[in-house]
C-alpha cells in the first residue's frame, strides 16, 4: 500500500502518544503558592482609585462684594466721625477669601492674582489700623485688581469699560478725599462717599460675568 505525504502526516499524529503536562517538583509547590497573587488583591489593584471632587460656586462673590460695600457706603457717611478700629477689621474681614475665589477664576489674567494675593494681605492691616491713607491705599489696590480682572476677560464689552472708568473715579476720589481737610469736610465725606459707590459698582461689574461659573478641586487619595 501506498500513502501520500498528508496521509502519513494524519497516521503519525494520531499513532503518536500525548505529552504529558509539565508540573514542578513537590518541594517546589509550597514556595510558589506563596508567590502567587490572590486574585481579590489582583482585582483591588485593578479597580480606579476613588476620586474627591469639591465645587465653590462663583455666585458667592455678589453677597460678599454687596455686604462689604454697604459697610464702605455706611463708613463713608459717617466719615470724619471717629468709628473703632474693630469695625473697619470686621467689615473687610470676608474680602480676602473672596478676592482669592476672585483671582482663582480669572486665570487669564496673571496681574489680578499677584494683586489678589497683595489685597489679601494688606487688607486686615488697614482695616485694623483704619487711617485715611491706609484705607485709600486698600481701595486703589482694590480698584486696580478688579480692573485687570476685568482685562481680557470673556464677556459682554461694557464690563470690561466700566471697570476703567470706575477705578479712574476711585482714583480721583482718592485723591480729593486725602487732599482736602480744614473746613472741606463736606466734600471729603463726599470723596469718600463716591469712592465707596464707586468702588461697589467695579466690584459688581467685574464678577457679574462669574455668577454662572464653578470652581472645580480634585483631590485623589495618595
Amino acid at each position: 500500500m501506498r500513502f501520500s505525504a498528508n496521509q502519513l502526516r494524519i497516521l503519525q499524529e494520531d499513532m503518536s502518544a500525548p505529552l504529558l503536562g509539565l508540573s514542578p517538583p513537590p518541594e517546589l509547590a509550597p514556595a510558589l503558592a506563596q508567590s502567587a497573587p490572590a486574585p481579590q488583591q489582583q482585582q483591588a489593584g485593578r479597580q480606579p482609585q476613588a476620586t474627591t471632587v469639591s465645587r465653590v460656586p462663583c455666585w458667592a462673590l455678589a453677597p460678599v462684594y454687596g455686604s462689604t460695600g454697604f459697610f464702605c457706603v455706611c463708613a463713608a457717611l459717617a466719615w470724619p466721625s471717629a468709628l473703632h478700629p474693630a469695625l473697619y477689621f470686621a467689615g473687610a474681614a470676608p474680602l480676602p477669601a473672596a478676592l482669592v475665589l476672585h483671582a482663582l477664576a480669572s486665570p487669564h489674567s496673571r496681574p489680578a492674582q499677584a494683586l489678589a494675593a497683595v489685597c489679601a494681605a494688606f487688607l486686615p492691616a488697614a482695616g485694623g489700623s483704619a487711617h485715611p491713607l491706609a484705607v485709600a491705599a486698600a481701595a486703589l489696590l482694590l480698584s486696580t485688581f478688579f480692573c485687570a480682572a476685568a482685562a481680557g476677560a470673556q464677556g459682554s464689552p461694557v464690563f470690561r469699560l466700566l471697570s476703567p472708568a470706575f477705578a479712574l473715579l476711585v482714583f480721583s476720589c482718592a485723591a480729593i478725599a486725602l487732599t482736602a481737610g480744614g473746613e472741606a469736610q463736606q466734600l471729603q465725606r463726599g470723596a469718600w462717599l463716591v469712592m465707596a459707590a464707586a468702588l461697589c459698582a467695579q466690584a459688581a461689574a467685574s464678577s457679574a460675568r462669574l455668577r454662572s461659573f464653578e470652581l472645580s478641586c480634585a483631590v485623589k487619595p495618595i
